[in-house]
């Protein structure tokens, strides 16, 4: 079973007027000044960055079946029923990773998969059925979440290597060297579409 998911509160950003800057808070005389705009550890970081990684991986999760179903090529509908068994793995592996850096499992709303989803299903809307337009679509969308991820798990890894995780680092390499792989697909499957494409256009 997966761990109840909850939304974490998105890091506090300080308000101030344009223009002007904020006053510092007096000091007492023999006190030392504090540091009122102190960082949040790096730990901290990282805990919302999986959080956000692991929603953006079951909003992934959720959309593939639908892709499956919305795409014409019987080549794309083998891949997305393909990488949602890798979605599935990654998850896991997430799960793995929030254990073996002493965090919680819980889920922190994507704002960006929330933008690739709504794109998603913005093509299916406007795309006619059973066409290369719409293929063509939703595989230069997926290419963008696919690059999108491969810069996530990249910067997760190296957040661990920093923190010293050294199973979240393999954890984290593991499912950016399976990204980095359908990454590669996608990039063949555009082309012939591309290709698809162009003959169609010559023969009308």
């Amino acid at each position: 079973m997966r761990a109840t998911t909850t939304t974490a509160q998105p890091l506090g950003i300080a308000q101030s007027i344009p223009g002007k800057p904020a006053a510092p808070a007096p000091v007492k005389q023999g006190e030392p000044a504090k540091n009122v705009t102190a960082e949040p550890p790096v730990v901290n970081f990282f805990e919302e960055a999986l959080q956000d990684m692991l929603d953006a991986e079951m909003q992934l999760e959720s959309a593939m079946p639908i892709l499956a179903i919305c795409a014409t090529s019987p080549h794309m509908v083998d891949m997305y029923v393909a990488f949602l068994g890798a979605i599935n793995k990654q998850i896991t592996r997430l799960n793995h990773t929030f254990k073996a850096a002493g965090l919680g499992p819980i889920t922190k709303r994507s704002p960006v998969m929330d933008g690739f989803i709504k794109e998603l299903a913005l093509t299916i809307e406007l795309t006619p059925i059973n066409s290369i337009l719409r293929d063509m679509e939703l595989l230069f969308t997926t290419q963008k979440i696919s690059q999108h991820t491969i810069a996530a798990y990249s910067s997760l890894r190296n957040i661990a290597k920093l923190q010293g995780y050294k199973q979240a680092v393999a954890l984290l390499q593991q499912s950016l060297d399976e990204q980095m792989v359908f990454d590669g697909m996608l990039a063949e499957m555009i082309k012939d579409l591309q290709s698809a494409g162009i003959a169609a256009d010559n023969n009308m």
